[in-house]
C-alpha cells in the first residue's frame, strides 16, 4: 500500500501535466485562423506552374479547419487544391478533393464557388479526355458562370476563371473536331482575357487557337498564332508557358513533316524547361524528340515521309482573327 500514495501523486501530477500539455497542443482559435491566413497567402501567391508547395499548404489549412470551422474558407482551400491536383495530374486525387467541395457548396448554397468547381470538373474531364463528359459539365456551368460575371464585375478572380472554362471548352470541341464550336468558345476567351487585361490568358489563348489552326492544316496561320502567344509569354517573363509554346509549334512543324524546325523548337523548349527547373516538362520534351529522331530515320528509310499529313476537308477551312495584340 506504500505505493499507492505516490502512484496517485504521479496520477494527479500526470494529469495536471497532460491537461497543461493538451492546451498547448490545441493552440488559440486566434493563433489557428491567422495560421489558415497565412496558409492562404501562400496558396494564392503561387505562380502554379508547378504547384507541389501550394498543395502541401491548402491539405495543412483544411486539417487546422477540421478543428476551426469555416465553411467559406474550406471552399477556397478545396477549390485551390482541386486546380493545383489535376495541374500536377494527380487526378484520383483530385476528383475526391472536387466531390468534396461540391458537397460542401450544396449544404451551404455558395453558388459561386460551386460554378468555379464545375469548371474545374470540366478541366479534369479534359484531363482524362473523356471531352464529351468536359463539354457537357462546362456548357451547363459557363452561362451561369457569365451571368455572375455580370452581376459581379470586378470579381477578377471569377473572370480568370471564366476564361479559363472557355479556354476548356474551346479544346474539347477541338479535340473532338467541333471545329466551329471551338472558334466561338475561343473568341468569348479572347474577349474576357482581353477585357481584363489577361496577358497570359491572351497568351494560352493564342496557342490554343494554333492548335486549331494546326487540325484545320491551316499551317501559316498555326504558325503566326504560337509565335505570338510565345512572344505574349516572353513579355510577361512566364518561362513555363514559353516552353509550351514552343512544344505546340514543334507540333505544327511535325504535321508538315518539318522534322528540321521541329528538333529547334523542342530544343527551345527543353532549354527553357531547363531554366524553369520542370523537370516533368523536360521528360516530355525528350520523348518528344525520340520520337522524332525515330520518324526521321523512317522517312530516311522510305526516301519520303511514312506517317500521314493531318489532313483536313477543304469545306471546313475557316479564317480566324488573332487576338489583337495591342489592346
Amino acid at each position: 500500500m506504500r505505493y499507492l500514495v505516490p502512484a496517485l501523486v504521479c496520477a494527479l501530477l500526470g494529469l495536471g501535466a497532460g491537461s497543461a500539455y493538451g492546451s498547448q497542443s490545441a493552440p488559440p482559435l486566434g493563433e489557428v485562423h491567422g495560421r489558415i491566413a497565412e496558409l492562404q497567402s501562400l496558396v494564392a501567391a503561387d505562380n502554379r506552374a508547378h504547384p507541389t508547395a501550394a498543395v502541401a499548404s491548402a491539405e495543412e489549412a483544411l486539417g487546422l479547419l477540421a478543428t476551426a470551422p469555416d465553411p467559406k474558407a474550406e471552399a477556397w482551400f478545396l477549390l485551390a487544391l482541386t486546380r493545383d491536383l489535376i495541374a500536377l495530374d494527380e487526378l484520383p486525387k483530385a476528383t475526391d478533393v472536387l466531390e468534396r467541395g461540391r458537397r460542401l457548396v450544396a449544404r451551404t448554397n455558395d453558388e459561386r464557388t460551386r460554378l468555379l468547381l464545375e469548371i474545374e470538373a470540366g478541366a479534369l474531364l479534359n484531363k482524362m479526355q473523356k471531352y464529351t463528359e468536359s463539354r457537357a459539365v462546362l456548357a451547363a456551368a459557363l452561362p451561369l458562370a457569365e451571368s455572375f460575371h455580370q452581376a459581379n464585375p470586378g470579381d477578377y478572380e471569377l473572370a480568370l476563371d471564366l476564361g479559363r472554362g472557355y479556354r476548356l471548352l474551346g479544346h474539347s470541341l477541338n479535340a473532338s473536331g467541333n471545329f466551329l464550336e471551338a472558334i466561338k468558345a475561343y473568341q468569348r476567351a479572347q474577349a474576357i482575357a482581353r477585357d481584363q487585361g489577361d496577358r497570359r490568358g491572351q497568351a494560352q489563348v493564342l496557342n490554343k487557337m494554333g492548335d486549331l489552326y494546326t487540325n484545320l492544316g491551316q499551317f501559316a496561320e498555326a504558325r503566326s498564332a504560337h509565335l505570338q502567344a510565345i512572344d505574349m509569354a516572353e513579355t510577361i517573363a512566364d518561362v513555363v508557358l514559353q516552353a509550351r509554346c514552343h512544344i505546340s509549334l514543334s507540333d505544327t512543324y511535325g504535321s508538315q513533316h518539318e522534322s528540321d524546325l521541329q528538333l529547334k523548337e523542342l530544343d527551345r523548349a527543353s532549354a527553357l524547361a531547363v531554366k524553369a527547373g520542370e523537370t516533368y516538362l523536360q521528360l516530355v520534351i525528350t520523348i518528344n524528340l525520340a520520337d522524332v529522331h525515330l520518324l526521321r530515320n523512317n522517312d530516311a528509310q522510305c526516301h519520303q515521309p511514312c506517317g500521314p499529313l493531318n489532313t483536313i476537308n477543304p469545306d471546313t477551312i475557316l479564317s480566324i482573327d488573332l487576338i489583337d495584340l495591342t489592346n
